[in-house]
Formats: structure tokens, sequence, C-alpha cells
């Protein structure tokens, strides 16, 4: 699931309970659990999108249908053991991808965002909407300080993007002729993936130089 990370020296996870209307933050060490945070909705339709470490606690995106004002990036405070909700990126968050301890990056539709947890540390990396359906994969890795990850779909093609966590850092890398991009992988700076691998496109193997952003179709 998406909605596991690694928090400090410990496993997160966050959890709705439909019948209670109520969201839940965890984190399991060996055989023990401890509830860190409960929040209610008062919704049945609450739906919680991904869960990432940041400086002082932990991210995640919610949607509900029927409760607009609900729908948001939310911040986990270790220290206040609160969860507030951000002013950005706003409504239509659809992954929140691991980066590093400190940063992660929000998709939504809007684009996709930097952030650490605070307002001030939260920010727009990209104004092209990645609307992800249901159960989708977003195919990502993490380099160094570098991610490179899936930045959308065309008719036929799929681009990739790598970003430091900044503005200035962030670029397209590839944008391949065939669609259905499969998982990323990295073997030190090279990250390797394929592309076509559906539906009866050609299959093409392809590897992006995280540091330089070169791409090569093998």
């Amino acid at each position: 699931s998406d909605r596991v990370c690694r928090f400090e020296d410990v496993i997160s996870f966050i959890v709705f309970n439909s019948i209670d209307k109520k969201y839940e933050i965890w984190k399991v060490k060996g055989t023990s659990a401890t509830k860190l945070f409960t929040q209610v909705t008062n919704s049945s339709f609450t739906k919680l999108y991904g869960l990432a470490p940041v400086t002082n606690g932990l991210v995640f995106g919610l949607y509900d249908s029927f409760n607009s004002s609900l729908d948001g990036l939310y911040s986990y405070d270790k220290g206040t053991q609160m969860a507030t909700r951000l002013t950005a990126p706003g409504p239509g968050i659809t992954r929140i991808l691991e980066f590093t301890s400190a940063q992660a990056v929000v998709l939504s539709s809007s684009g996709f965002w930097a952030t650490d947890g605070s307002v001030a540390g939260t920010y727009n990396l990209s104004s092209q909407p990645l609307n992800v359906y249901q159960g989708q994969t977003v195919p990502y890795t993490v380099y160094g300080d570098k991610m490179i990850f899936w930045g959308g779909s065309g008719s036929f093609s799929e681009t990739l993007k790598v970003t430091d966590g900044t503005m200035s850092g962030t670029t397209s890398v590839n944008v391949t002729q065939e669609p259905f991009l499969s998982p990323i992988i990295n073997y030190l700076e090279n990250a390797w993936y394929a592309v076509g691998i559906s539906n009866g496109f050609t299959a093409e193997l392809w590897h992006t130089d995280i540091n330089s952003g070169v791409s090569t179709k093998v």
C-alpha cells in the first residue's frame, strides 16, 4: 500500500474507518502498535492518498466526494501530535511519493509539488496536471538527492521527469514514442524502464542518467 512508510526507526501507516467515520495514524515497532493520531471526518466517503515522512512528521492526502472542504494535503506534526490541512496544493491530491527524509513529492490535478510538511516549504514544481486513475501505480525511483518519476501520459507517449526538490532542478528528461510505462529501477545513477509493454505496442528498453538527465534507448 502507498499508505505505509518508514518513519524514524519505526513503520507508520494510516487507515480510514468508514463505520466510525475517522482516520487514524499508527506506528509499529516489532510486535507493538501505537496510535499516533485520530480525526473524525463525519463522512463515510473519505479516501486517503499516500503517506511519506518529512522534516517534522508525516504528510498524506485526503479526498472526500461529499465534502470538498476536507480535500487536500495534510501534515502530521510529531511534536504537537496534530494533523492540519495545508493551504496548497488544494484539492486533487492523487499520489504522495517518498523522496528524502525531509521532503516528499505530491502529485495532483494542479501539477506536482514539493513539501516538507510546512506551509512555507510546500511549493509548485510544475503546473502540468497529473490525473492518476484509482489503483494506478506511479513509477519512480530515488538516487541520492534526485528522483526520476512518471510525469504524465500523452496519446502515445510517456514523460519522465527528474527533480531535486526545487523548481529550477525539475526537468523533463525523456518523452517516449510508446505508451505504457513499466516500473523504474535504478542501478547507481542509471534508471532503467520499459515502455510499450501492453496492448500490442512495440516494447522499448531505456535508461536515463539521473544526474545528467541523458536518456538512451537500448
